[in-house]
């Protein structure tokens, strides 16, 4: 009875490990989405505002810079972007839209904070990753839009991903397209947590011989990647 419950540990455990080593790859392969995927998926609703931008130094000037920023010039400080917005982007129900990592977000208008964001997580000091969306009003146009990025952690400081604009709906489209390895990993992650979990619970009801608790820490496991990856 005993090399029953080891061999099917055995077999769940390698499924397990084999899932692991495949997210990453997933991961990586979905990251090689490009800005032109995204413009090409749906050219006239959503797309890359590249150009344009200008960051701030540490002794406050501006200089030009094309997105995503990822010069090591900018790491470990907060990063100032900022551009004059035109009337074709402004109106219309467009929203400007990034991923921020782990960062806490401000945006302001000809120096007047419309959006702030500044959070902890629930588990972790860092903020959140998470996507941002806002909404550029027709009365911006003509006027200096400034985002600040900033996180407690000076590796996440310094840079930006790229910056969309496009309506709502559409963007949300492309968020999941582009994030569809990701959500599908952890899904799969919870639904293997949850599963490692009644099994066990209904092994332990109905089997008062059985004492193995691999497939409750095996659960554990794959709740706290999950909780983790999430965050």
């Amino acid at each position: 009875m005993e090399k029953k419950h080891v061999s099917i540990l055995t077999v769940v455990l390698s499924f397990v490990v084999l899932f692991m080593i495949t997210i990453p790859i997933m991961a990586a392969a979905h990251a090689e989405s490009t800005t032109a995927d995204a413009n090409t998926s749906n050219p006239e609703k959503i797309k890359a505002l590249s150009e344009g931008w200008f960051a701030k130094d540490g002794d406050g000037n501006l200089h030009p810079v094309v997105l995503p920023v990822k010069d090591a010039g900018y790491k470990g400080r907060a990063l100032t972007l900022s551009r004059v917005l035109s009337s074709e982007e402004c109106g219309c129900g467009n929203y400007l839209v990034f991923n921020a990592f782990h960062s806490s977000v401000k945006i302001s208008i000809d120096g007047e904070t419309k959006y702030d964001y500044h959070t902890k997580g629930k588990f972790f000091p860092l903020a959140p990753s998470a996507y941002h969306f806002f909404r550029l009003d027709s009365s911006y146009a003509g006027k200096t839009i400034t985002i600040t990025l900033d996180s407690v952690a000076s590796k996440f400081n310094g840079t930006s991903e790229m910056i969309y604009i496009g309506d709502r709906a559409s963007a949300i489209v492309m968020i999941f397209r582009h994030n569809a390895a990701a959500i599908f990993s952890y899904t799969v992650l919870l639904a293997i947590a949850v599963l490692f979990l009644l099994i066990w619970l209904f092994i332990h009801i109905y089997s008062k011989d059985y004492h193995n608790n691999g497939l409750f820490c095996l659960a554990l496991i794959s709740l706290f990647m999950f909780i983790g990856g999430i965050n």
